[in-house]
């Protein structure tokens, strides 16, 4: 069933849906995941299997509930049973799908064993592959899918010689479930056999033949030659209406897209859907981690939690007025916002913990050298975003790190580098290898999109720390205080959601902009580039005290 290329309508059942489903993959894995929508890039190049990742499941939109049942089900089974990011050595494009169809069955065999109830939504899903098939009696993916079918279920009956060949290889080594090495020469076989009976693979067409099985990204790390092929589903190309000749990176996918108002100050109001604003996949480079030639080296400075009596800001009632909320307010009055009416001080203790989301702007102005020995701004982008982590970490802080740059309205990519919880530097560093510098610097709309990505994030105090050169700008704009006023308003927004902003600048002539975005004391200038993660480390500690 093809999916949709328009985005979900954010409706509270899908959102319950989706909410459902998260806490299901919780449960069966016991590993928190992060799940979304998969929507194509235009017509034509939908995604119809889930896309599975270390932290994150992509589901098609057009799916039945069955089929999302068997779709949980099964990136369980590999979350709970596969080993991730397999070398894949030699193995060449039909080797890589038989061992991919062989690890399904194995992990879903274990998974029925641990949860008897899943077998039979699985076993439908199988069975309704084979019924309905994506290529003629005896192709590659209608043997596949007999396959699939025959290992998860010992009692179906299928005369073909290679299926029962397969299936007599699978049951031989059945006490050995557990060890994903053994089956590995069972794929191996299997594969060669396929050889010697001419059978072909359609290597742009290929999809995994059972819709609720995963495209098969979760298992393998994939070296970046023209020999090998590097995915089992079709990765949607860029937007035909793009202006720029600068194309992704081919490992980059499309995963979603979400549209948001942006503010006119001639019109004096909201333009709704104006912005929209394009998710793109995980850029990490594939590969084991390498050295990358970042100075992490920096003395990790560790932020003192207070934990004693403070004076608690913004509070509904309290014994004395917040100045700088009531001046806030009164500033709201004057320019025909709706106030925030939390104004009062009061005693209490400070929250025992800090979300911090880092947004990096990752727009052309960041390949500019500023050293020598060729290092770039994005590469103290790099440093910086990787100390912060080190320093929340150490903090008890949870700290996620995102990256954006656009190109018109029509395309603001946003990548999300790190999640909340994903305490992982050495992760971290690998993904930041990938990250490219393109486009401009359409701010409201990353603004407005990174608080949404907060939105779970409800203990203790909110900041969005935006690390950029501090002008707001973009091809298809030719008003400077356009994109500037817009990115002003989205602060207030994200004010108004309980979320603090601040901006650490590099752009020493952006003062008034800064200001009149962020507001006063909510941005700093960073002079010298070199001490950027120095600075950023140092705005940590700053909002600490807030």
């Amino acid at each position: 069933m093809p999916a949709s290329a328009e985005p979900l309508p954010p409706t509270h059942t899908a959102s319950r849906s989706l909410e459902a489903l998260g806490h299901l993959i919780d449960a069966l894995s016991g590993r928190r995941m992060n799940l979304q929508w998969l929507t194509a890039d235009k017509p034509g190049t939908e995604h119809t299997r889930p896309i599975l990742r270390t932290d994150k499941l992509l589901l098609p939109v057009n799916t039945d509930d069955e089929l999302r049942l068997a779709a949980i089900a099964h990136a369980a089974a590999h979350l709970l049973y596969s080993p991730a990011a397999q070398a894949v050595g030699k193995l060449k494009p039909m080797g890589i799908a038989m061992a991919s169809t062989i690890e399904d069955a194995r992990v879903e065999r274990l998974l029925i064993a641990r949860y008897p109830g899943l077998r039979a939504p699985l076993l439908r899903q199988a069975r309704l592959a084979c019924l309905q098939p994506q290529g003629p009696e005896g192709s590659f993916p209608d043997l596949i899918a007999r396959l699939h079918l025959a290992l998860l279920d010992p009692s179906h009956q299928d005369d073909g010689y290679w299926v029962s060949k397969g299936r007599g290889l699978f049951e031989a080594q059945v006490a050995r479930l557990n060890d994903p090495a053994t089956f590995r020469g069972v794929a191996s076989v299997l594969a060669n056999d396929l050889g010697q009976m001419r059978v072909r693979m359609n290597l742009q067409g290929y999809a995994v033949p059972y819709a609720h099985g995963d495209d098969n990204s979760f298992l393998w790390l994939f070296e970046q030659t023209g020999e090998q092929a590097t995915t089992s589903v079709d990765t949607p190309s860029a937007s035909a209406g793009s202006r720029s000749t600068q194309t992704a990176p081919p490992q980059e996918i499309i995963l979603a897209r979400y549209p948001y108002p942006e503010w006119d100050y001639r019109l004096e109001r909201q333009r709704e859907r104006w912005s929209t604003v394009v998710e793109r996949g995980d850029p990490s480079p594939p590969g084991p981690p390498a050295a990358t030639g970042l100075r992490t080296g920096h003395a990790r400075q560790r932020v003192t939690q207070l934990d004693h009596r403070v004076r608690l800001r913004r509070q509904w009632e309290g014994e004395d007025i917040d100045l700088d909320a009531a001046t806030e307010l009164m500033i709201d009055r004057r320019i025909g916002v709706p106030p925030e009416p939390r104004v009062h001080r009061r005693s209490g203790r400070s929250p025992r913990r800090r979300s911090l989301l880092l947004l990096l702007d990752l727009s052309t102005s960041a390949n500019d050298v500023i050293d020598a020995d060729g290092t770039t701004v994005l590469d103290l982008e790099r440093e910086a975003a990787i100390a912060l982590q080190a320093n929340a970490i150490e903090n008890g802080d949870r700290v996620a790190v995102h990256g954006f740059s656009s190109n018109t309205r029509e395309q603001v990519d946003y990548l999300r580098l790190s999640e909340f919880g994903m305490d992982d530097p050495g992760r971290l560093e690998q993904t930041l290898r990938g990250v490219h510098a393109r486009h401009s610097t359409r701010m409201g709309a990353a603004i407005r999109h990174a608080v949404t990505c907060m939105r779970d994030e409800r203990d203790g105090s909110r900041h969005l720390v935006l690390l950029s050169d501090g002008e707001a700008s973009d091809i298809d704009v030719f008003d400077d205080a356009y994109l500037r006023e817009d990115a002003a308003a989205a602060v207030r927004e994200a004010r108004k959601a309980g979320i603090h902003v601040f901006c650490l600048a590099l752009d020493s002539q952006a003062g008034d902009a800064l200001c009149r975005v962020f507001g006063h004391g909510n941005y700093r200038t960073v002079l010298r580039p070199a001490a950027l993660p120095r600075a950023l480390t140092q705005v940590h500690e700053q909002l600490g005290r807030r």
